[in-house]
């Protein structure tokens, strides 16, 4: 999902560089599996995430090339993605620092829960198989075999924990007077062409014409086919 604002002429996507600056592993758009030989920097700090996404976000939208500029003008975004199941990014659900994120005015959230049961066994699978792959030609483990998903203590209490984290981040973000788009996993695996429609309109975007869906001016791209003629009306 993050990756379509990536797609989007005026947005980028940054992937996690709250924790690291890796990119996905599977889109061919990326010159190398990391951003910091171009970002020159390795990850947010968390006491500053903020501010340092901010700080991150002006450095893309500057660097862009002037084709960039003459399509999108002032419209630059730039997506995060956090996993609310992951340790590593929040300790606690009332994680201040996390919490200022999510409700700046400055930043617009997207709230994606899946099934938390299902969502533990895709975990597990991953760390058996080491499988990391975001795209289907990247998956290796579909010949893997790996001991069936059951439920257990250990689960119920994993999905206990997760399902309060997004419960306090909507929590949050009503206390603040935010609004967010709520963004079912399921939903938008189902439908993902009316759901994109539904992000960008979110995000304040529209879904432009063809030659401009997936093009690619920021540096850390591989050389991209950015349509040459004026954006049709619209493609912001």
């Amino acid at each position: 999902m993050a990756e379509n604002v990536g797609r989007h002429p005026c947005g980028e996507s940054l992937n996690e560089l709250l924790v690291h600056a890796h990119v996905p592993d599977g889109y061919a758009k990326y010159k190398s599996a990391s951003l910091t030989g171009v970002l020159h920097i390795t990850r947010l700090r968390h006491e500053l995430w903020l501010s340092d996404a901010l700080a991150v976000r002006e450095q893309v939208c500057q660097s862009r090339p002037k084709a960039v500029v003459d399509v999108c003008g002032h419209v630059c975004l730039v997506a995060l993605k956090m996993h609310l199941d992951n340790n590593h990014y929040i300790n606690s659900s009332k994680d201040p620092y996390f919490v200022q994120l999510i409700t700046s005015p400055h930043v617009r959230t997207v709230v994606v829960q899946r099934d938390t049961f299902q969502n533990y066994c895709s975990i597990q699978k991953m760390q058996m198989t080491h499988d990391y792959g975001h795209t289907p030609a990247t998956h290796h483990s579909d010949n893997i075999s790996i001991p069936k998903c059951v439920e257990t203590s250990q689960s119920k209490a994993w999905a206990k924990k997760v399902e309060e984290r997004f419960d306090s981040a909507r929590r949050a973000l009503e206390r603040h007077g935010r609004k967010w788009l709520e963004m079912p996993f399921a939903k938008y695996v189902a439908n993902q062409e009316d759901e994109t429609v539904r992000l960008l309109n979110f995000l304040g975007l529209q879904k432009p014409p063809s030659p401009w869906w997936g093009a690619c001016g920021a540096p850390w791209c591989q050389p991209w086919a950015w349509p040459l003629q004026s954006a049709a009306e619209g493609s912001q």
